[in-house]
């Protein structure tokens, strides 16, 4: 896309925190305009034009990677750190914003293999929240998708606030 536009080099952060200055990204406008002042206070209205709808009305493949935190990914899972229960109107997640695929977390990094995970299926008793164990470099087997016997052609996979969907 730089070869044939413009490569923006260049940003300026709209707040000093990072949900009001992904959404200004995200959007182009002043936070206080969708109503996200600080960390994790609200959510990415609908109404709301992304650069991703822009790009993927005009035919771009769109795709968002890693922190979110613009609103919640699930109507009734909980999935972030803050206080407080799921409401479902805070549902924005990357894929109703215009982006074609994404790996992305509520309000959280951590980092994870799929291939590498140990313990129960999110919500039982022997969920692990912290992986602890070394993973060895290009390990594939052991962990969630080999347990599981799944392959990539079955996600959607739900996780610990991770939501992968493929489309």
């Amino acid at each position: 896309m730089s070869d044939e536009g413009i490569s923006f080099t260049r940003f300026y952060a709209a707040a000093p925190v990072c949900s009001p200055t992904r959404g200004s990204c995200l959007t182009g406008r002043h936070p206080y305009r969708y109503n996200i002042p600080w960390a994790g206070d609200g959510f990415l209205p609908a109404k709301e034009v992304t650069l991703a709808e822009v790009l993927h009305d005009n035919g771009y493949a769109t795709g968002h990677f890693g922190k979110w935190h613009v609103g919640t990914l699930s109507r009734t899972i909980k999935q972030s750190y803050f206080l407080g229960k799921v409401d479902p109107g805070h549902y924005s997640p990357p894929w109703e914003n215009g982006f074609d695929e994404c790996f992305s977390t509520e309000s959280m990094m951590p980092t994870f293999n799929p291939y590498y995970m140990v313990g129960g299926d999110f919500g039982t008793e022997t969920y692990r929240f912290i992986q602890d164990e070394p993973v060895e470099k290009g390990q594939e087997t052991g962990g969630f998708l080999s347990q599981h016997g799944a392959g990539h052609e079955e996600l959607p996979v739900k996780l610990a606030g991770i939501m992968c969907i493929q489309q």
